[in-house]
Formats: structure tokens, sequence, C-alpha cells
């Protein structure tokens, strides 16, 4: 899950459909988001994709996605928490917020 979320600063489109989603906070349909990130409809369905595959999104129902808000929760803190990231290790979460 951490490399996915890795992953997200290697593809604008994704990072931004991630930013849209979490900024609107409900479901969003593919032609929503093209139209709101002013990129084609096939762009965001592949963007959209890959962010299934990876369980960044959920399909909630026909057409509508949301972002796996625990997953991303849960890799977002694994990252601040280091331990897939050398570097980071050992540091506390405080040491994050300062």
């Amino acid at each position: 899950m951490i490399d996915e979320l890795l992953g997200l600063g290697r593809s604008k489109t994704r990072l931004d459909i991630v930013n849209l989603m979490l900024d609107e906070g409900r479901p969003l349909s593919a032609s929503e988001i093209a139209e709101r990130l002013n990129i084609s409809l096939n762009a965001a369905n592949i963007a959209i994709h890959y962010l299934n595959k990876a369980r960044l999104l959920n399909k909630v129902e026909r057409g509508m996605y949301e972002v796996n808000v625990y997953a991303f929760c849960k890799a977002f803190l694994t990252f601040l928490l280091g331990s897939k990231v050398s570097g980071y290790a050992g540091k506390s979460l405080e040491e994050y917020t300062k």
C-alpha cells in the first residue's frame, strides 16, 4: 500500500484525482472528474483504474468512486512512521508535526 501512495507523485493526474476527491468528500464519476480537472474522459478512466487497482479508490456503485480513506490513512501513517522508508525510522509522529 505504501508503494501505491508513494507512486502518486509520479502521476500528476492520479494525485489530482485523489486531491479532488478528498476535497469533494463524496463519490464522483469519471465524467465529473474529467470535467473538474479539465482532462479527457479516457485519462480520467485510466487513472481511476490504477487508483482502484491500488485500493486507493473504492467503487461505491456503477461508475462512482470514492477515496478509500482507511487504506489512504494507513499508508500515509506507515509513511510518516517510517516502517518502509529509510531515514524516517525511529522518528515519532510529534517530530513530523512541529
